[in-house]
């Protein structure tokens, strides 16, 4: 209900959206070891499932029911992370490879990958999540299901909405989190990651963005770092591509 009130207010106030930005997500520290998880089975239960209900659940629901309103060349940008790589499955078990595959299938549905995610969420509930192929950070599992999502959806808008033009993305925003363990020289300011994202969001907009890239290498349905160069996550690979 709040999302379809959200959606109305903009209706009635704008009339259109112009760019989306799902940066909303939950993010809980995973456990140290499966041992430690399954000994706290309904507490991990109940931080994996707010974090897929936020971070990939949320984000669809909300992208869905916006798109309504989506303005000619508009922009929707989900946030991912740089835990959201495939390399965190242990592609050396053929369970974890074999869910790479999925995930990286060109083939791939969205009632495919919802089903995969559903897969999951019964694997926690179960405790076999491990054996199953799932890597313990529930965050990392959300995050690769959003760049999938991001990749199906801009196949969607193409084929049903190809004169709208709409372009989506997600973007790994490059910050440091309190609760990750990241690099400094892999991470950027806020403030730096937020003009990235503002670049990206009104890239050729008339009169607001810079629009000397050409149309051509305009990133669509792409996965990109916080430099925006494309990371390759298809055919079970995780690569930064740099021109």
């Amino acid at each position: 209900r709040s999302i379809t009130k959200f959606v109305d207010v903009i209706k009635k106030k704008h009339n259109r959206l112009d760019i989306l930005v799902n940066n909303a997500a939950v993010y809980h520290k995973p456990p140290s070891s499966v041992h430690q998880a399954s000994a706290s089975l309904p507490l991990y239960y109940k931080e994996v499932e707010e974090i897929i209900k936020t971070n990939y659940l949320g984000l669809k629901t909300v992208t869905e029911a916006f798109i309504p309103c989506m303005a000619p060349n508009s922009r929707i940008i989900n946030m991912s992370s740089h835990l959201a790589q495939l390399n965190m499955f242990n592609q050396a078990d053929p369970n974890s490879a074999q869910l790479v595959s999925s995930f990286s299938d060109p083939n791939l549905t969205s009632a495919m990958l919802d089903s995969l995610v559903k897969s999951y969420m019964a694997s926690i509930k179960a405790g076999t999540w491990s054996t199953a192929g799932w890597p313990d950070c529930a965050y990392s599992v959300s995050k690769v299901a959003v760049n999938s999502l991001t990749r199906l959806l801009q196949a969607k808008l193409d084929t049903s909405l190809p004169k709208l033009g709409i372009s989506v993305n997600a973007v790994c925003p490059g910050t440091s989190h309190s609760k990750m363990k990241q690099a400094r020289e892999d991470t950027i300011s806020t403030m730096d990651s937020a003009d990235m994202i503002s670049y990206l969001a009104t890239m050729r907009m008339e009169g607001v963005g810079d629009c000397s890239i050409p149309h051509s290498d305009m990133p669509r349905g792409e996965v990109l770092w916080h430099d925006l160069s494309p990371i390759i996550t298809r055919g079970g690979n995780t690569a930064q591509a740099r021109g």
